[in-house]
């Protein structure tokens, strides 16, 4: 910790013109400011504490080390939430990387610091394999972490957990402070969603974050997050095989910002049942393909109303962005499709695209296409009428953008929706 250099560890503030020393009015010189001396003694416990939770945690623990009050201090520091890259990655300031130095880092911070506010645990060596990972966290470091009341972030990535049946999952997520809680990669992790809940009430009554990716042995019904109801703002789960239960659970949290979830096949529900009331904040939604209107399709009638409802009900409300990287399409079972001619070649126009053109005044609409070039359907647009007000840059590129969206209909010009199977075989005769 750097400080001005004075005699007689002083601190040279400029003040009103009293000396803080005997309280005696001073008179500065014409021209001159007037300063006075405040040794650090008159400083409390309590102000010092204060300024320290401006340093991060490494500028604590050299400080303290300056004389007794310092020390005291920093037993009262709320130490700041700051990140820093490490490994190409944004990560919290104090993150253990080996287990050689994860027991003795974490005890000796507990005396040091014991209002750390995030605690990070990731091994980036062996990032690719956590089989051979060796970050592992034991239930003698669990207890050490619950003793961080003040905990707000806490991360575990790539590291395992020794003998994780055995790990009391309240203790180690019983932190009353936590808002972000990121799980990733984590061997030996036994956990049902419902043990982030006590019989007393939620566990982390303050969770706003939550962040789930590739573990195997996490397991529950989605509508355990009830318990973070009011709190919630982000949700992200990847790769969790044995979550299950409908997304539509969801869909009253008044706080809910971003829901992604990938690759968990045991979530279902249907997007053609959110209504104008659902996710009022929502501003970004990806779900799995098991979700309907995310993944197949049982028949083409079903494809306007589930594009419909994510446009006027997310998407045109709520600026919402909805996931489309990846193609909804024609389920192969449906009563609606056919197989591919293999004479002609021609590919039935079986996925569904959404399209856009224009900058800020954008107009917004959807097609059925083949995923080959020139083999998209016509464009059906939400809306009938044209962007409005454009100024001469916004249209330039409003009709650029439609000639680009034009261009592609040609093996299927002048179909709205993929035709039937009779027309499709006419077609490939000619083809």
């Amino acid at each position: 910790m750097k400080m001005m250099s004075a005699t007689n560890n002083d601190i040279f503030t400029p003040t009103s013109h009293h000396d803080v020393g005997n309280n005696t009015p001073s008179s500065p010189s014409p021209g001159k400011i007037s300063i006075t001396t405040t040794t650090i003694e008159l400083l409390t416990v309590d102000i010092t504490a204060i300024t320290f939770g401006y340093l991060n945690w490494k500028d604590i623990l050299q400080a303290r080390v300056t004389c007794k009050k310092f020390k005291e201090s920093s037993l009262l520091t709320l130490v700041p939430l700051s990140d820093t890259i490490r490994h190409g990655r944004i990560l919290p300031e104090f993150c253990v990387h080996s287990t050689r130095a994860c027991g003795a880092s974490l005890d000796a911070m507990t005396r040091a610091l014991p209002n750390l506010q995030q605690i990070c645990f990731y091994n980036a060596d062996n990032a690719e394999d956590v089989s051979n990972n060796d970050l592992c966290i034991t239930s003698n470091e669990v207890d050490v972490i619950a003793r961080f009341r003040k905990l707000q972030s806490l991360i575990l990535s790539h590291i395992r957990l020794e003998d994780g049946n055995n790990i009391h999952h309240p203790t180690l997520f019983g932190c009353p402070h936590l808002r972000k809680l990121r799980l990733s990669n984590v061997e030996g992790l036994e956990l049902d969603l419902e043990e982030l809940s006590s019989s007393d009430g939620c566990l982390l009554p303050l969770l706003e974050d939550l962040y789930c990716d590739n573990l195997e042995h996490l397991r529950g019904d989605i509508k355990s997050l009830a318990s973070f109801k009011d709190t919630l703002k982000n949700i992200t789960m990847k790769a969790c095989p044995k979550i299950h239960g409908d997304f539509m659970v969801l869909a009253d949290f008044p706080n809910l910002e971003t829901i992604f979830m990938r690759n968990l096949p045991l979530v279902g529900g249907d997007a053609r049942h959110i209504t104008d009331g659902n996710f009022p904040i929502l501003r970004r939604l990806s779900l799995p393909t098991s979700v309907y209107g995310f993944g197949s399709l049982g028949c083409i009638a079903d494809a306007p109303e589930v594009m419909n409802v994510l446009y006027h009900r997310l998407i045109k409300r709520n600026g919402t962005q909805v996931d489309f990287t990846r193609f909804r399409y024609l389920s192969q079972d449906s009563p609606d499709h056919y197989d591919i001619d293999i004479f002609s070649l021609l590919v039935p126009p079986f996925r569904i695209e959404f399209v856009e053109a224009g900058r800020s005044r954008r107009r917004f609409g959807w097609r059925w296409n083949n995923g080959q070039n020139h083999g998209s359907c016509e464009t059906i647009w939400f809306e009938n009428r044209e962007p409005e007000n454009m100024d001469a840059d916004e249209e330039e590129k409003y009709i650029r953008d439609l000639e680009f969206i034009r261009q592609d209909v040609v093996s299927y010009r002048g179909f709205c929706i993929p035709p039937t199977n009779e027309e499709y075989q006419r077609m490939s005769t000619h083809w």
